[in-house]
C-alpha cells in the first residue's frame, strides 16, 4: 500500500502526483514506481542511492523519457560502473538509458550526452559500439541502449523499447 506525504505536487499532463516523498508504507522506502498506467509491470528498485524503475512497456526513446521525466527521474542516470550495475541487475530485454548523442555530433563515438544533457563521462560500450548503423556519422542512431549484459549499444531513438528511469532517493 503507498502513501503519499508531503505536499509538493508536479503537473503531469493528466494527472498531479507527489514525486518529492512518496513513500511505501509497508517498506519505508522513498522508491516507488510511476503509475502503472505509464509503466507496465514496474520494478522499483534501490540501489547505489538511486532509485531505479524497469517498465517493460515500449515506447520510443523520446515517449520513455517523457515517462521518467512526469516521475519525477530521467531514463537511467548511469555515472560510473556501479550504476551500470544497478541498472543492468533487473534488464531482461534492451531497454532505453539516459545517453543521447548531440545533434552536432561529427563522429558516432563522441558528443554522448547525460540525461541532464551534459557531457556523459561514463561508457560501457558494447564491442564495436557506438557504431551509427555505418561508418559515417549520420544521425542514424543518436541514443543508447542497454543489454542485459550490462553492455551498451547506439540505437535509432525512434525504436520501441522497454526502459529504465531513475532519481536520486
Amino acid at each position: 500500500m503507498l502513501a503519499w506525504i508531503g505536499v509538493a505536487f508536479l503537473a503531469c499532463g493528466r494527472r498531479n502526483f507527489n514525486v518529492d516523498a512518496d513513500v511505501d508504507v509497508e517498506t519505508g522506502s522513498s522508491c516507488v514506481a510511476p503509475p502503472a498506467a505509464d509503466c507496465m509491470a514496474p520494478q522499483a528498485y534501490e540501489c547505489n542511492g538511486t532509485c531505479w524503475v524497469t517498465c517493460e512497456n515500449r515506447a520510443t526513446r523520446p515517449a520513455a523519457a517523457a515517462i521518467c521525466a512526469e516521475w519525477g527521474g530521467c531514463l537511467a542516470d548511469i555515472r560510473n560502473a556501479d550504476d551500470n550495475n544497478c541498472a543492468a541487475s533487473r534488464v531482461t530485454d534492451v531497454s532505453w538509458i539516459g545517453p543521447q548523442q548531440s545533434s552536432t555530433a561529427t563522429s558516432a563515438s563522441n558528443q554522448w550526452l547525460d540525461c541532464h544533457g551534459n557531457p556523459a563521462s561514463y561508457f560501457a560500450w558494447h564491442s564495436g559500439q557506438p557504431d551509427d548503423a555505418n561508418p559515417n556519422e549520420d544521425g542514424e542512431e543518436n541514443c543508447a541502449d542497454l543489454e542485459s549484459g550490462g553492455t551498451w549499444t547506439d540505437a535509432t531513438c525512434g525504436a520501441a523499447l522497454p526502459f529504465v528511469c531513475s532519481r536520486p532517493l
